[in-house]
């Protein structure tokens, strides 16, 4: 009975060690990741404390929560946000979409590939503000070209990681596919899909970022909202604060949603260890 007493005290006593190990160690990886935004809004204070640069150009951080504070107690930024948010996830959705599926078919199919790839890489160094005038020519100023735009920037990134996903498939896994006898269907959704999945989440990522980067310059075409719209306003009104704040809220929900596909991607991908 003792030494079952003496068996559960050390087991007690490693959890509780165990525990302050991983507190410590998450307490280690937050400072980690405020140490810079910290250093930076520090170093920015500093500079508009001592004004080294004139409030026209650098708005101090104080003002620029006053700033954000009116846009959202007005309604403005959440608006803003929302038709931006639209933007992005209708071009960015076709892109994945599109992207993912071409890339499958052009990673299997090597007639595919060589069918596609000369106009795909033709097109794909041609930078998306470059297609600007002409997309307004075929599709207007509406929503549409703002949305084509966005899509542009993200369907290439989706689309040439999804290739290399589905090229670097193990041979050994394909052989192992032909000796069972499996079917394409079967081939597609069992071994190619799952061991290309990590790349193909490359892609998304990037895809992503590019999307949020092309939204802001999409907006610049004739559009009365969004956060692109808001940031331009600012320059055009001389209000820097209103610039940053716009940045600021780009920056925010371009992380969170790259946090998002971060955990959907380790949580399809916990089979690999």
């Amino acid at each position: 009975m003792k030494t079952f007493i003496k068996e559960e005290r050390l087991i007690n006593q490693l959890m509780v060690s165990k525990c302050r190990v991983l507190s410590t160690d998450n307490l280690i990886n937050i400072a980690n990741l405020i140490a810079l935004p910290i250093t930076i809004l520090g170093l920015w204070e500093m500079v508009t404390e001592l004004q080294l640069f004139s409030p026209a150009i650098l708005p101090s951080p104080k003002q620029v929560i006053i700033t954000f504070e009116e846009l959202i107690l007005s309604g403005e930024l959440q608006s803003d946000l929302a038709i931006s948010l639209s933007r992005v996830l209708k071009g960015y959705g076709a892109a994945v979409i599109l992207g993912v599926g071409f890339g499958i078919f052009m990673g299997i199919y090597t007639r595919v590939n060589r069918f596609f790839m000369l106009v795909f890489d033709a097109v794909r160094q041609i930078p998306p503000l470059a297609w600007i005038p002409l997309i307004i020519l075929w599709f207007g100023i509406g929503e549409t070209s703002k949305v084509v735009i966005i899509f542009k920037a993200a369907f290439f990134p989706v689309l040439v990681n999804t290739i290399s996903g589905i090229q670097n498939v193990s041979g050994n896994y394909l052989e192992v596919a032909r000796i069972c006898r499996t079917n394409k269907i079967d081939l597609l959704r069992k071994v190619y899909f799952p061991a290309s999945l990590a790349s193909i989440f490359v892609g998304l990522r990037l895809g992503l970022g590019a999307a949020w980067m092309t939204m802001v310059a999409a907006e610049l075409i004739a559009a009365s909202s969004g956060i692109g719209y808001r940031i331009n306003d600012g320059r055009e009104l001389s209000q820097p604060d209103m610039v940053v704040v716009g940045m600021i809220v780009i920056g925010v929900v371009g992380v969170i949603m790259d946090m998002a596909l971060k955990i959907l991607a380790k949580r399809l991908l916990s089979w690999r260890g």
